[in-house]
């Protein structure tokens, strides 16, 4: 999400029992664009775990967060999620990984990337944006440890 640059939360709130279910407003540290938060909301559940985020400024932020009326506040959610493929599974409940090929019917994961970005017809910003959504496949797939997978 932060392409590598460094990134502070500034605010959580929890729902639910799973301890991974927050949302919270992330500040990231981009010189250029300091005005920008992003709002992100975290959900695990049995059916896999999702990542949903969102550009805000902090204006809007402190619009909603003061009660006043913002229905005129524009979100562009982004994310992914990790479920399961339907295959039966004889591990841990909820999105799991498997790069095993000793069975051919073992469980596995599905991830389902999403984003909603404004380009204008640029192309060179949706050149970009390909570049962004194939490394944050590549992310992923190896924070799962599935590197092998094509």
């Amino acid at each position: 999400m932060s392409n590598g640059n460094p990134f502070q939360e500034s605010a959580r709130i929890s729902y639910g029992d799973h301890p991974g279910n927050h949302i919270s407003i992330i500040q990231p540290f981009f010189p250029c664009e300091g005005n920008m938060l992003v709002l992100q909301e975290s959900c695990v559940d049995p059916l896999g775990s999702m990542i949903v985020y969102a550009p805000i400024d902090i204006q809007s932020v402190q619009m909603a967060v003061s009660g006043a009326d913002s229905s005129g506040i524009t979100i562009l959610p982004s994310g992914f999620i990790i479920s399961s493929d339907g295959h039966p599974h004889t591990g841990a409940n909820g999105a799991s990984s498997s790069t095993s090929t000793a069975n051919p019917m073992s469980s596995g994961s599905l991830l389902t990337v999403a984003f909603q970005i404004l380009t204008g017809g640029d192309m060179q910003l949706v050149t970009g944006l390909n570049a962004l959504v194939s490394s944050t496949i590549q992310n992923i797939t190896s924070a799962l440890n599935c590197t092998s997978l094509k």
